[in-house]
């Protein structure tokens, strides 16, 4: 059953990319300032159902007319090594295709943490996911996630956070990625870091 269900997921990722919308008879009005928000994409949907994204808020019109669409996506990451690799082209394509007829653009994280080996291979996939995607496409670029609560997790030794903070390798790490950037003709990309404002 579960190869079945594999099966018809990837069939659905090549043939799939329109956007699922749900209908319903409540509407609770206009998403105020919706210009301003966006979806968090999870993922479990980034890699299992990117093909069934919301086009639009829910409950924001009748009968799927009116609704106020949705565009802008949150990116975690661009992929996981944990992941199928052979999914991972198809779950971009997706995406890819999403961003495109809906006008929506991508905020994509790059996590800056004490295993450089699988940030490196992270800001890979990045790099390749932007331009797939295209410039105009993307909002723009977190180089580091929640980085203030790193010294938290238990993979993060106090060496880790002195060398990240106090010796700088973080500020060494955000430099070189914005250059590479540049390099790729991406220089118009907004950059930024994630903090949790606790």
């Amino acid at each position: 059953m579960r190869q079945q269900w594999a099966a018809a997921a990837a069939l659905a990722t090549f043939w799939c990319a329109e956007a699922w919308q749900c209908s319903t008879d409540v509407a609770l009005g206009p998403v105020a300032i919706a210009g301003q928000k966006g979806l968090a994409l999870d993922d479990n949907s980034m890699r299992g159902c990117p093909w069934r994204l919301p086009a639009s808020w829910p409950n924001t019109g009748t009968d799927g007319k009116g609704a106020t669409p949705i565009n802008s996506l949150r990116l975690f990451k661009a992929w996981d090594r944990n992941w199928q690799e052979r999914q991972r082209l198809p779950v971009w394509e997706s995406l890819r295709d999403f961003v495109a007829s809906h006008g929506a653009k991508i905020f994509i994280g790059s996590p800056v943490t004490c295993d450089s080996k699988a940030d490196e291979q992270d800001w890979t996939w990045v790099k390749k996911l932007i331009q797939m995607l295209g410039k105009d496409q993307v909002m723009g670029v977190a180089i580091g996630n929640e980085l203030d609560i790193l010294w938290q997790k238990d993979s993060t030794s106090s060496a880790c956070v002195h060398s990240l903070w106090e010796e700088g390798r973080y500020w060494g790490e955000f430099q070189r990625r914005v250059k590479e950037l540049d390099s790729l003709g991406l220089g118009s990309v907004p950059v930024t870091a994630v903090f949790t404002g606790n």
